[in-house]
């Protein structure tokens, strides 16, 4: 495996990690619906390629109490920047990180899911 490859497993992992975690605050029925590399330029396949990563997870009551209030202080604490995606039809709120990023997403209304999910940065392949 190249550096590239490498250095991509490894931030790969991390944010497995940091995304298994938030969700699992949730609920711990968690579906992993996507775990994999994709191109960030699909002008130029395989040139420059980032990690992704979701899970979902049934809402349960009370989950967006739980992002309001306990989630995003332990982010921001954590040195996680936080930006509000809210919308009239979801919860939502966008962390980042050096460059990795993830958000977390929870229906106002009529919503069985939280979906966590992200992505690392993107890595240029030699």
């Amino acid at each position: 495996m190249t550096s590239v490859g490498n250095r991509l497993t490894a931030m790969a992992e991390q944010l497995r990690a940091m995304i298994t975690t938030v969700a699992a605050r949730f609920g711990d029925d968690g579906e992993i619906t996507m775990d994999r590399q994709v191109d960030c330029d699909p002008g130029r396949p395989g040139r420059i390629v980032r990690w992704e990563y979701n899970i979902r997870v049934s809402a349960r009551p009370g989950a967006a109490e739980l992002l309001i209030g306990t989630v995003i202080p332990e982010m921001r604490a954590s040195g996680w920047n936080v930006t509000n995606r809210d919308s009239p039809r979801e919860f939502a709120v966008q962390f980042s990180h050096r460059g990795s990023y993830f958000g977390v997403h929870i229906a106002r209304v009529g919503g069985r899911h939280v979906i966590v999910g992200g992505s690392t940065p993107c890595v240029a392949v030699r």
